[in-house]
């Protein structure tokens, strides 16, 4: 532009730029020697846009978001990008002058040469996260990086990624295939114990009765913000720890004091514990009734039972109040004339679910209120309908791997 208008770049070097969106003309004899030739300018393509291309600069520089390969492809020097801010590509316009032909050839040139569009051959999608927060240490390792490089460097989403057959992309293939196949790569030992879960959006603790933890020698406070697993989506590998991991695991679920602490598995209701049950049983059970107001009943008639430490406190209060009138039917409890339209809806609707109602107040208490401690959930049922015949052969599958010298054998049976 400079040359355009006659003019010596050196002279302007510290002149400062005028807003041309707030100007005050006035009509004088030099006014005219102004306006004429900025009219003009403005009119000429070749002067108002020497390049061709007017583009929207983005928060970054150009070095930061470009491949070391692509400057070499365009016969570019990295360096003198440095400080040059990146171009949003999805915002520009072209005029048709002289020089903007030698933007856009090569542009288009290198839009249509996988070498130069993409140098290392594969797109990947970022996530919030860095490398070196979700990746071992000894993965790094193993790949021979130095883990101090990926710090600043955002982890990519494996399931989303574009592949091309460029002559760089069998550099980053094969070594992550051969990564995927060595168990001592893609799962570091030392970390891995042999099993991958998916976790589940909840705390350990918020659904474990404190019962477990004792059995598993383990301290409930540890796990107050490590999230709980699906233990029906499992990868079991074999490595050396994973015998740590599946045989107490194991022992657990075929005693009965660890996998039900508290002794009774019941299916929740759709209605509150207080909705159903009236106030003076709460007072006979020594309980107080708003501890209840977001506990759920349960059905008394559906009920799973088992010998255990814990499921005599469960048992006798529950007995007891059954066979005490004042408890299982307080003066004024009816089981007819419900009024489920109150607002809120765990309010005492009139009707008194008598043994259920003492038997959820009996279990919130037990389990600290904590329904997943004694409550059956989920679309799938945890038990099925089998014939005598089919028990009798899976009960003799488990004592023939049974390692106790007391268990019976299957001829007993």
């Amino acid at each position: 532009m400079f040359h355009y208008l006659h003019a010596d770049l050196d002279d302007f070097l510290f002149v400062q730029m005028v807003d041309a969106t707030r100007l005050i003309v006035a009509k004088t004899p030099a006014v005219e020697d102004v306006m004429r030739p900025w009219i003009q300018c403005a009119l000429t393509l070749d002067c108002i846009m020497p390049i061709g291309v007017l583009g929207w600069p983005r928060r970054a520089a150009v070095t930061s978001l470009t491949h070391p390969r692509m400057f070499h492809y365009l016969h570019a020097d990295l360096d003198d990008f440095l400080f040059v801010q990146m171009v949003d590509a999805t915002r520009l316009i072209a005029a048709k002058t002289p020089a903007v032909e030698d933007v856009m050839r090569p542009w288009i040139q290198c839009a249509l040469t996988l070498d130069c569009i993409m140098p290392i051959g594969v797109l990947g999608w970022p996530r919030r996260a860095a490398v070196t927060s979700l990746t071992h240490p000894r993965m790094f390792h193993y790949l021979h990086a130095d883990l101090d490089d990926f710090l600043f460097v955002q982890m990519v989403d494996a399931t989303r990624l574009i592949v091309a057959k460029t002559p760089a992309v069998e550099d980053v293939m094969r070594p992550w295939i051969q990564c995927a196949l060595t168990l001592d790569c893609i799962m570091p030992i030392d970390d891995f114990l042999g099993v991958l879960g998916w976790p589940r959006r909840a705390a350990v603790t918020s659904l474990t009765y404190p019962r477990m933890f004792h059995y598993l020698h383990a301290d409930l406070d540890d796990f107050l913000f490590v999230q709980m697993v699906d233990a029906t989506r499992l990868i079991v590998a074999k490595t050396p720890t994973v015998e740590d991991v599946m045989r107490p695991w194991i022992q657990c679920a075929l005693t009965l004091d660890c996998i039900m602490p508290i002794g009774v598995l019941a299916w929740p209701r759709r209605a509150a514990v207080t909705s159903l049950t009236h106030p003076r049983m709460f007072h006979y059970l020594h309980a107080d009734l708003d501890d209840f107001l977001f506990v759920q009943m349960v059905d008394a008639t559906r009920l799973i039972v088992a010998k255990t430490p814990a499921v005599e406190d469960v048992m006798r209060p529950w007995i007891q109040c059954a066979l005490t009138l004042d408890c299982i039917m307080p003066i004024g409890a009816q089981s007819a004339g419900c009024r489920f339209d109150k607002k809120p809806q765990y309010r005492y609707s009139g009707c008194h679910g008598q043994d259920a109602s003492a038997l959820s107040i009996i279990l919130g208490l037990r389990s600290g209120f904590e329904e997943s401690q004694y409550a059956v959930r989920g679309g799938r049922t945890q038990w099925r309908h089998v014939t005598d015949a089919a028990a009798r052969a899976s009960l003799a599958e488990l004592l023939r791997n049974n390692t106790d010298q007391d268990a019976p054998t299957p001829a007993h049976l």
